[in-house]
């Protein structure tokens, strides 16, 4: 018997620009995300407290997202970061570049 895939979720969180994540951020799963992304204008905040694993691509994405927001004039916000994907922001130095918010405020 095979193991059922974890897939990830992606949830309007109710504001233009912001989402919700949950599940695997995978090279499977990043084309859906960032075709989503796209249709977004202006600031993006990805909520991703709910997010169990994040690999190369989904780390990529996240890059990619950060640079198209400031082409544009806005700013990407990553909040509520889960303890996966916060651990792989701090092994790239990923978290000195992006706007990060735990608890409300920014770092």
């Amino acid at each position: 018997m095979s193991e059922p895939t974890v897939v990830l979720m992606v949830r309007e969180d109710g504001r233009p620009g912001a989402l919700s994540l949950v599940g695997e951020l995978d090279m499977v799963e990043v084309p859906h995300l960032r075709a989503r992304l796209a249709e977004f204008d202006g600031d993006v905040e990805i909520d991703c407290s709910g997010v169990s694993f994040i690999d190369s691509c989904g780390l990529q994405l996240f890059v990619d997202v950060h640079r198209a927001c400031e082409a544009r004039g806005g700013k990407l916000s990553i909040v509520a970061p889960s303890p996966c994907v916060t651990r792989i922001f701090e092994m790239t130095r990923l978290d000195e570049l992006f706007r990060i918010r735990r608890n409300g405020s920014a770092e």
